[in-house]
């Protein structure tokens, strides 16, 4: 084919501005027109068989945290239950907060009458009392005099 040169340069262009621009509102309205349809497509069946599988799951989880959550209550009022019948019945009144772990405290006060230097001397004579408890379990098992097992 001959090119008609009877056309001039500029109305060419101008046609092909024309048709360029059809050729893109064209492809503008087959874009949306995909753009609807893959926007109103059917679910996938394997989608669908995971979403019933998820709210199964879903629902499960839900009442298992509702059944803990009463079972938690339950147990907190029962503890409340018992500690306040273990009050009664052994006529306790609890003190919370009251014990000062700093004093130092003499527990064998009821004992002995004289306090003087009590805690002091209870170790000492605790430990005296122990070193010859020890000193007679040796000798009676290696058989020294003086104990049960002299006569080997």
């Amino acid at each position: 084919m001959v090119p008609d040169l009877s056309i001039s340069p500029v109305s060419q262009a101008c046609n092909f501005i024309e048709s360029s621009h059809l050729l893109k509102e064209n492809h503008t309205v087959c874009l949306e027109e995909m753009e609807e349809k893959y926007k109103n497509r059917e679910s996938r069946p394997e989608d669908l068989q995971l979403i019933s599988e998820l709210k199964d799951l879903i629902a499960e989880r839900d009442q298992l945290i509702k059944k803990l959550i009463e079972d938690k209550k339950f147990y907190q009022l029962e503890l409340v239950n018992r500690e306040t019948n273990y009050n009664k019945v052994f006529n306790a009144s609890p003190n919370v907060g009251v014990i000062n772990p700093l004093v130092k405290v003499c527990s064998m006060d009821f004992i002995f009458p004289f306090q003087i230097g009590l805690c002091f001397v209870l170790p000492t004579l605790l430990r005296l009392m122990l070193h010859q408890w020890l000193h007679q379990i040796h000798n009676a098992r290696s058989g020294l005099p003086g104990t049960s097992h002299s006569e080997r």
